[in-house]
């Protein structure tokens, strides 16, 4: 590429019509409304979506997806960046990144983030891009698993976890009020909270969940633990936030907890199921590791890095001819 591209900022027609560039999950963004980031997700934080767009030659040849706060207590992130296949190598994407970082700074803001998957094609390129803009090294956040579903129900130790004697398990959606109110009281009145504050399950069926494959485990007729899931798609089902407490932990509870739930999966019609757990709890990473893992169809981390924004450090680069 001979040329520095034009970047220009898309309004919602131009946008959509370049929704390849963007990953499925995000291209109802597309429309540029104040919305929450995902369709369905536990935090429905309203952002706004800015699509910037590179032209050469009469052509869009880069996208960046980004999101502005609309409280004061975020910060703007990059969802995605794309480069057309004709322009890699040509330092388009560390071109893009430096007229975001521009664009954003002029408005006011001081910081940037971003969020992203690894084991997907030109990650390496995305990361040498950051390193060459001078953003922080990348840092490790989470792991996601996914599998296909009927893979997975033929592991060998899918028949071997049913619930034990005073066990049981029913539907997340049949939980009562009453039963709510004695779970966070079985939490809160214990002399140490028994609950992962992140993992609690009024956190992620707040704003809605999968109803047919999130489930409750009972034990003597107490909630000891919960799967609560969400649909990505009409076929892809993730498993949000998983529990059982702790002294419950080590008799297959949990596990007999998702081989139910993948059952209901299969049942409500889903093909893939994803998992997906916070490095900072290492035994579900342990968990995913020796369950999933060997039955996996993908597994990546997302990692996370930032810049803070000067007049010094948004100069925009030069794209080499």
């Amino acid at each position: 590429m001979t040329v520095r591209p034009e970047i220009i900022v898309l309004d919602p027609v131009q946008a959509q019509g370049l929704s390849a560039m963007t990953f499925p999950a995000y291209r109802h963004l597309l429309n540029l409304q104040p919305q929450s980031r995902h369709l369905i997700e536990p935090d429905l934080r309203i952002i706004q979506p800015v699509v910037l767009a590179a032209i050469a030659f009469g052509q869009p040849v880069a996208m960046a997806l980004l999101e502005l706060p609309t409280d004061a207590h975020s910060r703007p992130e990059l969802l995605s960046l794309f480069v057309a296949k004709p322009a890699r190598r040509h330092g388009v994407a560390t071109y893009m990144l430096a007229a975001v970082e521009q664009y954003l700074f002029r408005r006011g803001h001081h910081e940037l983030l971003t969020v992203y998957m690894t084991g997907k094609p030109g990650v390496e390129y995305f990361e040498k891009a950051l390193a060459k803009r001078n953003w922080q090294p990348p840092e490790q956040r989470m792991i996601t698993v996914r599998f296909v579903l009927e893979t997975l129900l033929q592991a060998d130790w899918i028949n071997k976890y049913k619930p034990r004697p005073g066990y049981r398990i029913g539907a997340w959606s049949d939980v009562s009020a009453a039963e709510m109110d004695a779970l966070r009281a079985s939490n809160s009145n214990a002399p140490t909270p028994w609950i992962a504050p992140d993992l609690a399950p009024w956190l992620h069926d707040a704003n809605g969940y999968e109803p047919q494959t999130s489930i409750a485990i009972y034990y003597r007729d107490q909630i000891v633990g919960w799967l609560i899931n969400h649909a990505l798609d009409s076929q892809t089902v993730r498993y949000t936030c998983s529990f059982i407490r702790p002294d419950l932990a080590k008799v297959g509870g949990i596990l007999a907890g998702y081989v139910e739930s993948f059952a209901r999966s299969r049942q409500a019609g889903f093909v893939e199921g994803m998992f997906v757990t916070p490095l900072r709890h290492p035994a579900m990473i342990r968990f995913a590791e020796r369950w999933f893992g060997p039955w996996a169809s993908f597994v990546g981390q997302t990692r996370g890095s930032g810049k803070t924004l000067t007049e010094a450090s948004v100069l925009v680069a030069k794209v080499p001819g």
